[in-house]
């Protein structure tokens, strides 16, 4: 075969080759004439030298996930969709691989791929290590090294191969009792611990809420390795799609909220419809830069032409596909999106989400953000397959452009409401059950269980007069500042 470019030798490397051009092409060739080899190989395209081979072999890996068949016809097809057929030689190329195969051995030639991929990527490292001596900000750059090293040694080639009785967890479809008993399976990972967990979610709420700024939130906490509602984040970098925001107004906003110039984020106002290439053009992104997390928003603008109530199939279908391709690839993607208008019913962060059913069934979490009207606070809800349900009381903090959490909304609403029962009984001195829930509007049962728990802790006292019950604090009031 013939083109691409040479690895240059700045270092004096000439009794090491960094790549093998035969290797990649009998796998590519293998790939393409006995497929279901493709199972259980941990290979990228990025670890491919030759960019033919990159871009092919991104093909063959868009048709597994599609679960389309994988041969001749359908790798030429694909890449004439992604734009790419006559940029590697059209079907004659492929016709070439296929001519020069000469043998079935997947695992031994992958694991070359794979050692020739680790040896470059430790090359590339060497100019990091030079930097280092002079950089401004030593530990944090120390720290970035040294995670791209504990990578790197983490994707050894042995991880090619079978690993005794641990089974690749992800690919893995069959199970037996034995096996999942015995397997230990890793913990989840997180963009946001307890919040944003790898694979797909949903941001949902009513336009103008604060969905953007949330998210914006969320990037500068993992671009930044800061914190996130208390929470500590493993620093990574951030793709963030922003459809609806020009360059000035996102200049404006990460100024208010002070990220800093070296935050690994990287913004993008400009995206293929997913539904019309924009998914290959995010497995190509993902196979230059290892994001965390990756932000769509908006779900609407990633969809242009389509509505979402007439093309529920198709949006949701391409939803499925970015999910896996989120687990797969083991970063976080995110929608924003948005709720219906409030129904006079309990909210429910699934049940919310316009035109859900489609959407939600795929994602791995589903949060929404509810305001009430004529308050400046939220609140977050949320639910999903492997973190508990999240009920967060928020609050806009205008000196620092970002939302903080004042804790578990339930147990706001309780401070709240025994502020308000305190209140009323100081201002009668000594009251019923009943007059304090006329008063304050708050429900006899709720009413009940606060003065139950005040009176326990001796903060009121009760009093039986006749068949009635009275209350009265035992020492002077004063409102909780919340």
């Amino acid at each position: 075969m013939t083109g691409d470019n040479l690895l240059e030798d700045p270092v004096g490397l000439d009794t090491i080759q960094l790549y093998d051009r035969n290797a990649e092409e009998a796998l590519l060739a293998t790939l393409i004439m006995e497929p279901d080899r493709i199972t259980g190989l941990d290979l990228e395209p990025g670890d491919f030298y030759f960019n033919n081979n990159k871009i092919i072999f991104r093909a063959i890996k868009i048709l597994e996930n599609d679960e389309i068949a994988i041969d001749n016809i359908t790798v030429a097809d694909q890449l004439e969709k992604q734009g790419n057929l006559a940029e590697i030689g059209g079907p004659g190329y492929i016709a070439g691989l296929l001519s020069a195969a000469n043998g079935f051995n997947t695992e031994e030639y992958a694991q070359i791929i794979k050692e020739k991929a680790l040896r470059r990527e430790a090359l590339s490292l060497a100019p990091e290590i030079a930097k280092l001596a002079s950089s401004k900000d030593f530990n944090r750059d120390l720290g970035l090294l040294r995670d791209k090293w504990e990578k790197l040694q983490n994707s050894g080639i042995n991880d090619l191969k079978d690993n005794g009785n641990q089974p690749d967890t992800k690919r893995k479809s069959r199970w037996s009792v034995v096996e999942l008993l015995d397997t230990e399976f890793a913990e989840p990972k997180w963009a946001i611990p307890d919040l944003i967990p790898e694979g797909l979610t949903l941001i949902g709420g009513r336009p103008k809420i604060g969905k953007s700024w949330f998210l914006l939130q969320a990037a500068i906490a993992v671009g930044c390795g800061g914190r996130f509602f208390g929470r500590q984040v493993e620093q990574g970098y951030v793709l963030y799609v922003a459809f609806e925001d020009s360059p000035k107004r996102l200049q404006d906003r990460i100024r208010k909220m002070g990220m800093p110039r070296e935050a690994l984020v990287t913004f993008e106002r400009k995206w293929k419809p997913l539904h019309e290439g924009g998914i290959d053009d995010l497995v190509a992104e993902l196979a230059a830069v290892d994001y965390r997390l990756v932000i769509f928003d908006t779900l609407t603008r990633s969809f242009p032409g389509l509505s979402q109530k007439d093309h529920p199939e198709l949006i949701g279908q391409c939803v499925d596909q970015i999910q896996s391709l989120a687990i797969n690839h083991n970063f976080s993607f995110t929608f924003s999106d948005h709720t219906r208008k409030p129904m006079g019913r309990d909210n429910d962060p699934i049940d919310d989400i316009l035109y859900s059913s489609e959407k939600v069934k795929s994602a791995d979490v589903v949060l929404a953000l509810y305001k009430e009207q004529g308050k400046s606070g939220a609140k977050l809800l949320g639910r999903g397959r492997d973190i508990e349900d999240v009920d967060l009381a928020l609050k806009w903090d205008p000196e620092i452009w970002c939302w903080q959490s004042l804790g578990d909304s339930g147990q706001i609403k309780t401070a709240e409401h025994t502020d308000e029962v305190l209140s009323a009984l100081a201002s009668f001195g000594k009251a019923r059950l009943i007059d304090i829930a006329r008063a304050t509007g708050i429900n006899k049962g709720t009413v009940y269980k606060i003065l139950s728990n005040l009176w326990m802790n001796q903060k009121v006292h009760k009093e039986e007069i006749g068949n009635d019950v009275f209350y009265e604090v035992t020492q002077p009031y004063k409102p909780q500042q919340l």
